[in-house]
């Protein structure tokens, strides 16, 4: 959601939908797993009319209620089930992070294929199985799909597929000012190495992004960024730097800590250690005692007392 305080993945939900919202204009749109609306209310601020729709009925009411308008409206369905949209057809169907949430993709092509009229634009995106999951496993996600998976799916339904790879980034745009003759794109990467910067030439896209039809698709551009003129991933909420610095103070009191246990271990440490010298000295005493010609005249007066006494009784 946009409030939300990932504001990676914040990026990451906003872009898909406003690159999508530019293939929208005028037509009708289709939004699979539409959850919150705030997705659908982006489409359909250039859409004829948005039809989302959501398997779960909370965030279907909670999309009505809060997205919900004459060009904009929810239904309750499983975006597997061809009959959930009824008759209607659209002229665009948008899934977004959904395709891995389900293990029958071919089931949800097939909604897909007869949702859309002839020469509709299907947009989905969907994890990188080899990048997004190296290392870390989502628990939600119930079949994931690689690059070359995710072209041969599509593939097999529409003659034309354009794919994209996208990863949030922090940087810098230009952009011309005037209407001159150069190349579409010049995408620059740096990464930092003994503060060096130098330039890299392959960039990791964790997500996939695919623009499929059966019809020539519109001039699609080469590069798309989507810019935070607030600059909330660049420079941290004034909450999240004021638990930074409660962090921090935590992190300093717990160090003070340690130190006094420290020192209450080595004390503790010497102490035992002159403990235990004074035990074995008494150990060595006791026996020297117990094993003098005293201590057996002792034992012998004893047990001689002891005698005398039954004796006496």
């Amino acid at each position: 959601m946009p409030w939300a305080s990932d504001y990676q993945m914040v990026y990451e939900h906003l872009h898909r939908y406003h690159f999508a919202s530019r293939l929208c204009e005028g037509k009708r749109v289709l939004d699979l797993a539409s959850g919150e609306g705030y997705g659908s209310a982006i489409l359909g601020r250039s859409a004829a009319h948005v039809t989302g729709i959501d398997i779960d009925p909370a965030s279907v009411q909670h999309a009505r209620l809060h997205h919900g308008t004459d060009s904009i409206d929810f239904l309750e369905g499983s975006m597997l089930d061809p009959t959930a949209v009824g008759e209607r057809t659209f002229d665009v169907v948008v899934c977004f992070e959904a395709l891995e949430h389900v293990d029958d993709h071919a089931a949800l092509l097939e909604v897909v294929a007869g949702a859309l009229h002839q020469g509709g634009i299907f947009i989905a995106s969907t994890p990188d199985r080899t990048i997004y999951s190296d290392g870390y496993h989502n628990p939600f996600h119930i079949h994931e799909l690689d690059r070359a998976e995710f072209q041969a799916l599509l593939s097999e339904r529409f003659a034309n597929v354009a794919l994209y790879g996208q990863t949030v980034v922090t940087g810098s745009v230009m952009q011309a000012m005037q209407d001159v003759q150069r190349p579409r794109a010049d995408l620059i990467a740096v990464a930092s190495e003994d503060q060096q910067w130098p330039r890299r030439h392959d960039i990791p896209f964790p997500y996939l992004v695919a623009v499929a039809s059966n019809e020539d698709i519109a001039e699609l551009p080469d590069v798309s960024t989507l810019v935070d003129t607030d600059l909330l991933l660049a420079a941290p909420a004034p909450e999240a730097v004021r638990l930074l610095h409660d962090q921090e103070a935590k992190v300093e009191r717990l160090e003070v800590q340690v130190e006094h246990l420290e020192d209450t271990v080595r004390s503790l440490a010497t102490r035992g250690e002159e403990l235990r010298m004074t035990l074995a000295a008494r150990e060595q005493q006791l026996r020297r005692i117990t094993t003098s010609k005293a201590w057996h005249a002792l034992l012998m007066f004893r047990r001689g007392v002891q005698a005398a006494r039954r004796l006496g009784s």
